[in-house]
């Protein structure tokens, strides 16, 4: 075993606390969407006077698990948090509710100024420059997306006309650390964009044997020597509301698929 912690992996798979400690099952619990997008999520669950199944407690507060019917099928819908560490306790803890079909969408900066604001990759892997990954899986570079999700968002983006290609992200919980170094190294492993909790998410479905796939959205240009925020914050939410309401039908899509 290595004298890094970080790369001490232990494949017990009996942990002192376990997810489900204190959750209760979801009935239905099919196909999940998962956002960062918070005001969209509770916009969406107000407009659509969303019903609550299920909730996941922090220091921060109570977050609410709602069901929302798309393409005849009952899902579930969860503003998750920011940052790997949260993001995939969460993500654990909804694994433990019962689903096992989950889609994510999210926002990423670009590590290439070609890509224009808003334009939308599936996110196939994840390069793992974050602490999560590295206690549900083995030490590695990258962590995957499951196939049959990645080929369920492409499927249900090209039926929609939504333009998007599929690629790397680079996952790293230090964006204050996103040096022109390291920018440069991602690119030339083929990374894209890059945001903080993909190849944590990825890991978490993976140990626990569940589906996941991710929509990323570029937002900010960090390729350069200096960050261009492309009036990130001006221009959103449309967007936003957009890339929600594909994860719910790639999610619905993803369930009925036999796996």
């Amino acid at each position: 075993m290595s004298d890094i912690p970080i790369l001490q992996f232990d494949p017990e798979r009996e942990a002192v606390i376990h997810p489900g400690h204190g959750i209760e099952p979801v009935p239905d619990a099919n196909g999940l969407a998962l956002s960062f997008f918070s005001e969209t999520v509770e916009e969406l669950a107000a407009r659509e006077s969303l019903s609550v199944v299920g909730s996941i407690r922090t220091e921060m507060g109570k977050h609410r698990v709602y069901q929302i019917e798309r393409e005849g099928q009952s899902l579930g819908l969860f503003q998750v948090g920011v940052g790997a560490p949260l993001a995939a306790a969460q993500l654990d803890q909804l694994l433990a509710m019962g689903y096992r079909n989950v889609i994510v969408c999210g926002s990423a900066g670009v590590l290439d100024s070609e890509i224009e604001f808003a334009q939308v990759m599936i996110c196939e892997s994840a390069v793992r420059d974050e602490g999560t990954s590295y206690h549900y899986l083995p030490a590695g570079e990258e962590a995957l997306a499951d196939s049959t999700a990645v080929e369920t968002l492409d499927a249900t983006l090209e039926e929609r006309g939504v333009a998007h290609f599929r690629g790397k992200s680079w996952t790293t919980d230090g964006f204050y650390r996103e040096t022109p170094g390291k920018v440069a190294r991602r690119r030339s492993e083929g990374c894209s964009m890059v945001e903080m909790e993909a190849a944590a998410l990825f890991a978490v479905a993976s140990y626990r044997g569940a589906r996941i796939g991710q929509l990323l959205y570029a937002g900010d240009d960090v390729s350069g020597l200096e960050w261009d925020p492309r009036s990130w914050g001006d221009r959103r939410h449309a967007i936003r509301a957009e890339l929600i309401e594909l994860s719910l039908v790639a999610a619905a899509t993803l369930a009925r698929r036999p796996g």
